[in-house]
């Protein structure tokens, strides 16, 4: 199993923070498909002016797995192919290989729809929450990393709630769905086709 490793468990993890701190960048400026090496660099060379040349190679690799992935499945423009690794005298990180990437990533058996109501159903009912509160749950209120979920309440009360394997599994596989959806720039986590919130009686449909 792919969390059977430890070290393949921290690579998984630093994967998907790397890729989920760039989605929370991006989203807001731009969609995936409109993506350019020029976003790319503006990204390493003035969001992560403090991180080594090793450590932005390794987010580099993360990106590239993470584009290869749409390039695959959806037909995404791949701005990081023409990236250049950052000087540090070795070579780029070997992080996944591809059969790690693909039992991570690969929802190509479900739609994209089936990908989102997988995702929603796990927070339901692996993690106890209301329809109404999935409905809300933003962008950055996840911690995918930390298996972590802030969630806004009633009367302004907020908690965190746990999120299992299989819930940031699901949720992993459903953000590269959502950048694609998400036109409108939406902050919203789960989103429609249309970029539009989801409701409950789509949830409870």
């Amino acid at each position: 199993h792919i969390s059977d490793s430890r070290f393949l468990k921290n690579t998984i993890d630093a994967y998907m923070r790397d890729v989920t701190a760039f989605l929370a960048y991006i989203s807001p400026k731009m969609s995936l498909e409109e993506i350019k090496v020029s976003d790319l660099n503006h990204y390493f060379n003035k969001e992560l002016t403090s991180y080594a040349n090793s450590s932005k190679n390794r987010i580099l690799v993360s990106l590239r797995y993470f584009f290869n992935y749409l390039e695959s499945h959806f037909g995404t423009p791949n701005p990081t192919a023409k990236m250049q690794k950052f000087d540090e005298g070795e070579k780029l990180p070997k992080t996944m290989s591809k059969k790690d990437v693909s039992i991570l990533l690969d929802g190509s058996s479900d739609t994209p729809k089936e990908v989102l109501d997988k995702a929603v159903f796990e927070l339901i009912y692996g993690s106890g929450l209301r329809a109404s509160e999935v409905c809300t749950i933003k962008l950055n209120d996840l911690s995918l990393d930390e298996r972590r979920i802030k969630i806004h309440g009633k009367g302004d009360k907020d908690r965190i709630v746990p999120l299992s394997d299989m819930s940031v599994k699901r949720i992993y596989e459903y953000l590269p769905v959502r950048d694609l959806w998400n036109k409108k720039k939406s902050s919203l986590l789960f989103i429609n086709k249309q970029g539009n919130k989801l409701n409950r009686e789509y949830i409870h449909a």
